[in-house]
């Protein structure tokens, strides 16, 4: 009965072991991907003041801002 209550007792803790790593690294990757959300969202407010900002001369010049932009 002991090596029994040993295996299960050892189980029990590799599990919770396995569990807190799963659990840290997805908070990890939350953090990334709310992170890179931020970065993303900072990027296109930039992006669309240079593009209200900026007036062209000739339209091929304004295709070829909007192409280089995406």
């Amino acid at each position: 009965m002991d090596k029994e209550d040993e295996r299960v007792n050892g189980s029990l803790s590799i599990m919770t072991e396995i569990k807190s790593l799963l659990d840290r690294k997805l908070s990890d990757r939350r953090k990334d991907f709310k992170l890179e959300a931020e970065w993303v969202a900072a990027n296109s407010r930039k992006m669309d003041r240079l593009d209200s900002t900026v007036s062209f001369n000739n339209i091929g010049n304004k295709r070829q801002f909007d192409f280089n932009s995406d």
